[in-house]
């Protein structure tokens, strides 16, 4: 908008040069012609045109000079304002490179549950998650994102971000960053929460109900003491995906991580 107003306003300017030049012209020709007594001049018109061709070349150049300043300084603020656009999106890569590393580095400090939510949104573009204290996490760690939203539940997929870094390199160090994730849980599990796991030790697969009152019409079902425990972790990187009802089988990489935990002289990450 500036700039356009810029223009009308040289022309404008021009204009009015065009008509000093023609005053110019036409007085100068008055004026040689009177010298040569092709026309007759008086003095009183002769003084005139000669007052006219002087206030002229003022005015003419004092509109060259006005012409020059405003080119000058409509250059001075295109170019101000191309190095402020050019600041600004400078800013703007240096603020998304920071994002990148700092997503990158959160990566490497989810838990459990928040890695369970990555690997879900691996195999599809968005899950519906359950409104938690790990869902809030990612969320402000600008990993995930909501699409939409119920009273218990979220749809949430990966932020632009988050999606870029993980098809660049994360998904293939997906299972370091699960592996340190369970070494640092099972490390820090309490006693009495990890002697649930050791069942894993020699077990790679471990149901948590059984029958009771065999023989009876009714049967009827008993728990183990880890149902409650393995049930509060369904939903992580411990188990492998998709639990099959009160069957927990534990994943690969979690029974890795969680011998290291159970060896006092093991090597941790």
């Amino acid at each position: 908008m500036q700039g356009l107003q810029g223009t009308l306003d040289l022309l404008t300017k021009a204009k009015d040069t065009r008509l000093n030049i023609a005053i110019l012209i036409v007085s100068s020709g008055a004026l040689i012609a009177g010298s040569r007594d092709a026309v007759t001049l008086n003095e009183i018109i002769k003084t005139t045109l000669q007052g006219l061709c002087f206030i002229t070349l003022v005015r003419l150049t004092y509109s060259l000079i006005g012409v020059t300043y405003d080119h000058l300084n409509n250059k001075r603020e295109t170019s101000k304002a191309k190095k402020e656009e050019q600041k600004q999106k400078e800013q703007k890569e240096a603020d998304q490179e920071a994002l990148k590393s700092e997503t990158r580095n959160h990566f490497y400090d989810l838990d459990i549950s928040e890695l369970y939510i990555i690997q879900e949104l691996k195999k599809q573009n968005h899950v519906r998650v359950t409104k938690s204290a790990q869902l809030f996490s990612l969320k402000n760690k600008k990993i995930v994102c909501t699409v939409a939203t119920s009273d218990r539940t979220e749809s949430v997929t990966l932020t632009k971000t988050a999606k870029k870094l993980l098809d660049k390199g994360l998904w293939n160090e997906f299972d370091n960053l699960k592996h340190r994730s369970l070494l640092r849980f099972f490390i820090g599990a309490q006693s009495i929460e990890l002697t649930h796991f050791k069942e894993f030790e020699n077990e790679k697969t471990i149901t948590t109900r059984f029958r009771t009152g065999i023989g009876q019409r009714q049967p009827s079902y008993a728990f183990t003491n880890s149902q409650k425990k393995f049930s509060t972790y369904s939903e992580s990187v411990i188990f492998c995906q998709p639990q099959n009802g009160y069957t927990y089988t534990i994943d690969p990489i979690a029974k890795k991580a969680l011998l290291e935990a159970l060896t006092p002289n093991e090597k941790r990450v």
